[in-house]
């Protein structure tokens, strides 16, 4: 009976050791389940947040390459005018040189002048390609035997004049009917010196015998900072003519790789 009852503490023992190791596994397991839970949830976050930042990020890139890639006419004109304003070119250097060294010396108004005859007396009128706005370069216009339209005829102006240390810009002016292109060159002295100095190159024998003056006037406009811009539109025989009636206007520096607008 003793053994028996020895027999059964033991078997009870074994049974309470047996529950013991048994709780032990299922807490460990409970518990390395739920870590491996947590990490499959943290992975899912992770790549559910990776993806939603890709996405905007590319869509966010995108936004910024379509804002980049939006431009204004103005935009798209002076791109145009920069490339076709090519004053450094050997055929518009060899072509204004030619013309300046009638008046050799540093750059002056008798150069500007004999730069304007030229152009004005030789000029051919031919229009752009119907719904086009074509921008023919200096020296292809010079190739042409100084043929085209209003713009052409103001890019070589300017592109001429710079070729030999001037300064210009040109002007896109638009009113209710069409539109017109001219060139100003820029002048850092009195208007009236400047009209007498034109009027002085143009003045012929009997101008200088009973007194006459040719030049009665010049049209300018005065420069934000200093100086004065000369016009240089074909509406006149000689520098300074009058200049074309428009609301809107366009002014572009081509050597500044800017332009302003000015709406009436």
């Amino acid at each position: 009976m003793e053994f028996q009852k020895i027999n059964k503490e033991q078997q009870n023992i074994n049974n309470i050791s047996n529950i013991k190791i048994g709780k032990k596994s299922n807490t460990f397991s409970t518990i390395l389940y739920l870590i491996l839970g947590i990490a499959f949830l943290g992975l899912i976050l992770f790549l559910l947040f990776n993806k939603t930042f890709t996405t905007t990020r590319n869509q966010t890139s995108d936004s910024v390459t379509q804002q980049q890639e939006v431009k204004t006419k103005e935009d798209i004109y002076l791109e145009k005018l920069i490339e076709a304003s090519d004053f450094e070119n050997q055929t518009t250097r060899d072509f204004a040189v030619t013309l300046a060294s009638k008046y050799q010396g540093e750059y002056n108004i008798d150069q500007v002048c004999n730069i304007f005859d030229h152009i004005y007396n030789n000029w051919k009128y031919v229009n752009d390609p119907r719904g086009s706005e074509y921008f023919s370069s200096a020296s292809n216009t010079i190739n042409t035997n100084l043929t085209g339209d209003c713009d052409d005829f103001a890019i070589l102006m300017s592109s001429v004049i710079e070729a030999i240390g001037g300064k210009t810009r040109i002007t896109l002016a638009t009113n209710k009917k069409k539109g017109h292109a001219y060139c100003e060159v820029y002048f850092n002295d009195d208007p009236s010196n400047i009209r007498k100095a034109i009027d002085k190159h143009y003045k012929k024998f009997f101008d200088i015998l009973f007194g006459t003056t040719k030049v009665k006037g010049i049209f300018y406009r005065e420069d934000k900072n200093s100086g004065y811009w000369l016009n240089l539109d074909w509406s006149s025989k000689y520098p300074g003519g009058e200049y074309y009636k428009a609301e809107n206007y366009t002014i572009y520096y081509p050597r500044e790789k800017t332009y302003i607008s000015i709406n009436k």
